[in-house]
């Protein structure tokens, strides 16, 4: 759940953006003028102008989202292979032989509080 919070705002700055664009897209097409009009007016035009450089701009926007979205995935799974790595390095592994009828004891010792996911466990004869 943790992870899931600090994606929060990059997704409602995706959302708003978005959003944004298509309001944008619908008032530049009103603006162009109704149907019956042979040619729509300055002011028209200005408002048509305004609306297009805001839709860019919200592209822009939901852009720059993505990839700052794409970013935080990027680190946050870099880091969570970081700390596997950093408990995988706390492990430690005692290997005891000549025990009774020629066996091996392997002892492992998690200090950590967080699980063993997997072990490989190879012998050479």
């Amino acid at each position: 759940m943790q992870k899931f919070r600090r994606d929060i705002p990059t997704l409602v700055l995706t959302l708003t953006s978005v959003a944004l664009l298509a309001v944008s897209a619908l008032i530049c097409l009103k603006a162009l003028g109704p149907h019956g009009d042979p040619m729509p007016s300055v002011t028209d035009w200005i408002s048509a102008i305004g609306q297009a450089a805001g839709a860019l701009l919200t592209g822009g926007a939901v852009i720059y989202a993505a990839r700052t979205y794409s970013k935080q995935r990027r680190d946050r799974h870099e880091e969570v292979e970081q700390k596997r790595k950093e408990q995988a390095g706390k492990i430690i592994v005692r290997v005891e032989r000549g025990l009774p009828d020629n066996k091996t004891l392997v002892n492992l010792t998690n200090p950590t509080n967080l699980p063993i996911f997997k072990m490989n466990l190879y012998t050479i004869d």
